[in-house]
């Protein structure tokens, strides 16, 4: 069956073509026609009909498609929505755009926009999806354009331009992310890291966390069945912080365990944990900043000081007793044999010194402050 049109082309009815004017456009492959078609508005056409040289409209209940080709290959074509006569909807809202190779036929891009505002941009690579890309052209989101790449297993790869600028990408293995991250090419003031990148497990559980700051120190934090499990912090550029390393662990349910610093000062501290709360503080003066070697601090199952031992360059060995925080009593144990005295004990109430005690050796005047000490050794050493 045949249909004139007032331009003056030809239109066959595609089920029931009986006109031989209309060969001409049968001479493509018609398997060709419907899958390109199909591929780009999911419908086979109803109408076919020659406009001009090399290009053919396409009329479905839906759509009015013009195809471009070369050599009876189509390699691109617009399709826009029609009415329920036939004509194109007001304000032509959602064309779709595709383009095909011209050597094999095969969809090589599509374009649309969606009813939702978005312009959906899909790549194409032997015939099968390899990118979407959204443009949120009216801003509706929060985001400017999101990509995604597949391959034969499914989506690999997200990319992610916020508005605000960061850049987020998200890589996938077999359907589960694996890993993010993000950027801030901007340097936005919302943020105070240049890049953070998180990997996971199958089951979508944290592994590691890596963010560099943009004063150039960097924090590794890794993970243990979703719970935090240690953290390292660097200063990659050695003058953004007072310390080079700090490194801390954590138990089964997150709470603090241990913490190492190394200062920029060579100054070496430890920590040590119970239930979340400091127990204990040993400070070591590598690279002998200080006029002490070692100083230790004890706290009560609260965090409160109990005591202070200081371990002097000269020997000297210094206890401090604390009280509800408060300072009661120090004992210092005199090694270099500087002073008249070995032992000197000094008492201290609200207004501070109450009373000072000197001993001429340590006999057994320390027995008492022996649980203080870090070491007995180093009692009896200085002894």
């Amino acid at each position: 069956m045949r249909l004139s049109h007032p331009n003056g082309c030809v239109c066959v009815n595609w089920r029931h073509r009986t006109s031989p004017e209309c060969d001409a456009v049968f001479l493509f492959d018609h398997s060709k026609i419907l899958n390109q078609c199909g591929a780009s508005i999911g419908t086979e056409p109803e109408r076919l009909c020659f406009v001009n040289v090399g290009i053919i409209a396409m009329q479905t209940e839906e759509f009015r498609t013009l195809l471009s080709y070369v050599n009876a290959t189509f390699f691109s074509f617009l399709t826009m929505p029609t009415d329920d006569e036939g004509a194109l909807s007001a304000g032509n809202q959602n064309p779709i755009t595709a383009i095909y190779d011209e050597d094999t036929g095969l969809i090589v891009a599509r374009s649309v926009l969606r009813e939702d505002g978005l312009v959906q941009e899909d790549s194409y690579m032997d015939g099968v999806r390899s990118a979407t890309k959204l443009l949120d052209v009216g801003n509706f989101f929060d985001w400017a354009d999101v990509t995604n790449i597949f391959d034969e297993s499914g989506r690999v790869r997200k990319e992610t331009t916020l508005d605000n600028g960061l850049l987020r990408v998200d890589t996938f293995q077999d359907g589960v992310r694996l890993r993010a991250y993000q950027s801030d090419p901007d340097d936005i003031d919302l943020v105070d890291w240049t890049t953070r990148g998180v990997t996971y497990d199958f089951a979508g559980t944290p592994l590691s966390r890596l963010t560099r700051y943009d004063d150039g120190t960097e924090r590794l934090e890794s993970f243990q069945d979703g719970v935090r499990a240690e953290v390292v912090q660097a200063d990659l550029v050695l003058n953004a912080q007072i310390w080079t390393q700090i490194a801390a662990s954590f138990d089964s349910i997150g709470r603090l365990t241990g913490r190492e610093l190394t200062y920029d000062s060579g100054l070496l501290r430890e920590d040590s944990f119970s239930a979340g709360v400091r127990q204990k503080t040993n400070l070591e003066d590598a690279e002998d900043a200080f006029d002490w070697k070692t100083i230790q601090y004890l706290y009560d199952r609260d965090g409160v000081i109990q005591s202070k031992q200081e371990v002097g360059d000269n020997g000297d060995l210094t206890l401090i007793l604390f009280a509800n925080g408060q300072r009661t009593e120090r004992a210092i144990l005199n090694a270099d044999g500087t002073a008249e005295w070995g032992v000197q004990i000094t008492t201290y109430d609200a207004t501070g010194v109450s009373d000072v005690t000197e001993y001429g050796d340590r006999g057994s005047v320390l027995d008492d402050y022996g649980a203080f000490f870090g070491s007995d050794d180093l009692v009896f050493a200085a002894a």
